[in-house]
């Protein structure tokens, strides 16, 4: 699927364009980050890296953190809350509970298990939880990142972990 899922009109055609930026900026940092052209290669080394250095089987290349570009988009805030943290003029994301994004997740095609018992522990906790993090690693959306609908949800959970 090439197109973000918008059946139950989660977003406006804005926001769909915003998510694609969003997609494509991280698109970017990945093939960047792993000198290659091909994405779903990308995807798949930085998922096989991630899920290695969770186990302490090595380190993985991070892409480049929230680029401003992202923060400044209007999507942003129906997505991600920021918050202060002890460090002087810093900030933080996570991902904001009332966002129409749980809808979106929960109205996927083929919703796998895994998602929806991130969406259920997400719901019950407002945060990404470790279990969560090592879950997403392990049994996420692995495969198919040619689906930009996979690389959204990769994307939002990846760029919210590195901007904590």
């Amino acid at each position: 699927m090439n197109t973000i899922y918008n059946d139950e009109n989660y977003w406006s055609q804005n926001d769909i364009s915003e998510l694609n930026e969003i997609v494509k900026i991280y698109d970017k940092s990945l093939k960047d980050a792993y000198g290659s052209s091909d994405l779903v290669k990308a995807y798949s080394n930085y998922s096989y890296e991630f899920s290695n250095s969770l186990q302490g089987k090595g380190s993985f290349i991070a892409p480049q953190g929230m680029d401003i570009k992202i923060q400044n988009l209007k999507v942003f805030d129906k997505i991600w809350k920021k918050y202060s943290i002890s460090i002087p003029d810093s900030e933080s994301i996570n991902l904001y509970p009332e966002s129409p994004y749980f809808d979106y997740l929960n109205g996927l095609p083929n919703n796998s298990t895994f998602l929806k018992s991130y969406i259920e522990n997400f719901e019950n906790t407002n945060d990404i939880t470790p279990s969560m993090v090592y879950g997403f690693a392990d049994n996420g959306i692995k495969g198919d990142y040619s689906n930009i609908n996979n690389r959204v949800v990769f994307a939002i959970h990846y760029l919210t972990l590195m901007n904590r």
